[in-house]
């Protein structure tokens, strides 16, 4: 069963999860409602960084009217300048919180990301606002990287629908951990907790407008299934509700 507490939020900044404001204020305060310190990290994206030099990289600039190439320098300073406005919004936010925030100095990949995580922590996984930005960095594979974890994963998605409501709970077994996890977060954050058993059937994401259980869920809390990696972040997206996934049976 788990009784310990999540210590980390770890929220990765960057192309695949831009610094969206109401992303960030959700966050950090479901870290301050889990007691949990907010781990921010700017996610550096090579494949950019490396096609700058090539000619055929260039961007528009409508005060010349013109195509330029892109220098690697100018770039550089660009995603420099970038990274300094996310780590000075995080930390605003999360002092308004009032919880505690480390921003790492340095851009960390996605994989390094993922190798420091450990069990105590609760990795998100955040639909970017514009869906252009999915392009090339897709959800899917994000969210399969972020399963492989040690970590538990929240996936939020844009817009979220509700920030109060049920902790729904979808259990194995009424022995399966994912029961004690919800049955903590619930009572951490006051909010009521409903616990649907599904046995080993297929749990798909239902029309949006059906109901789940008795009353408008505000998150889901479920078991990392390796038969069924995609789900969660398909029922969070079709539900808009946050979808948390812990170590079950």
């Amino acid at each position: 069963m788990r009784s310990e507490k999540f210590e980390r939020i770890i929220l990765g900044v960057g192309p695949h999860s831009p610094a969206d404001p109401a992303l960030l204020r959700y966050v950090a305060r479901f870290a301050k409602l889990l007691a949990a310190d907010l781990h921010g990290l700017i996610i550096e994206d090579r494949r950019l960084a490396s096609a700058a030099g090539f000619p055929a990289m260039r961007i528009f600039r409508s005060v010349q009217d013109q195509w330029q190439q892109v220098e690697p320098e100018a770039l550089e300073r660009s995603l420099e300048r970038r990274n300094a406005a996310i780590k000075k919004e995080i930390a605003a936010i999360a002092k308004t919180a009032g919880i505690a925030a480390r921003i790492e100095g340095q851009p960390v990949t996605m994989e390094m990301l993922l190798a420091d995580a450990r069990q105590r922590d609760i990795i998100v996984i955040a639909e970017p606002a514009m869906p252009a930005d999915c392009v090339m960095h897709p959800l899917e594979a994000l969210a399969s990287q972020a399963l492989n974890s040690q970590a538990a994963v929240l996936f939020v998605p844009y817009p979220i629908a509700r920030s109060r409501g049920t902790i729904l709970t979808f259990a194995r077994g009424p022995e399966d951990p994912v029961i004690s996890g919800a049955a903590m977060i619930a009572a951490m954050v006051k909010e009521p907790v409903e616990c649907t058993i599904i046995g080993s059937k297929a749990l798909t994401p239902p029309d949006p407008r059906a109901s789940w259980g008795l009353s408008p869920e505000c998150l889901i809390v479920m078991a990392r299934s390796s038969e069924r990696p995609a789900a969660p972040l398909a029922i969070a997206l079709k539900r808009r509700v946050p979808v948390l996934v812990l170590d079950g049976t």
